[in-house]
C-alpha cells in the first residue's frame, strides 16, 4: 500500500509503541520511505487535548483582554465584538434570536 502512495503523503502510526500498523514506522521517529513520511508518534492522542486546551484558553484570553481596563471590566457596546458576544445587559435580552433558536437554555 505504501508503494502505491504519492510522494509527499503522510502516514501517522498511532499504534507504533505496540508494534505499529505500518511497516517501517519507528517509535518517536519520522521515517521517509519512497517519498512518504511515516510518523511514529505514540503520545499524539494525549497531546491533542493539551494543544486544544491551550488554543481554547488563548482564544478566551483574546476575547476577554480588550474588556479589561485597569482591572475593571468595561463593556463598550459600540464595539462589534462585544456587541455580538453580549446576550443580555442590565436585565435586557440583546440576542433574542439566540434564545428563540434554543441555542441557549
Amino acid at each position: 500500500m505504501l508503494d502505491s502512495m504519492r510522494s509527499g503523503s503522510v502516514v501517522i502510526d498511532l499504534a507504533v509503541s505496540q508494534g505499529g500498523n505500518c511497516e517501517g514506522s519507528k517509535p518517536g521517529e519520522t521515517v521517509l520511505r519512497k517519498g512518504v513520511k511515516l510518523i511514529g508518534v505514540s503520545d499524539l492522542p494525549c497531546s491533542v487535548a493539551n494543544h486544544a486546551s491551550a488554543l481554547y484558553s488563548r482564544n478566551l484570553l483574546s476575547l476577554l483582554k480588550p474588556l479589561i481596563k485597569d482591572g475593571e471590566i468595561i463593556l463598550n457596546s459600540e464595539d462589534e465584538l462585544i456587541q455580538g458576544s453580549l446576550i443580555s445587559k442590565d436585565g435586557e435580552i440583546l440576542q433574542k434570536e439566540i434564545l428563540i433558536s434554543g441555542a441557549v437554555n
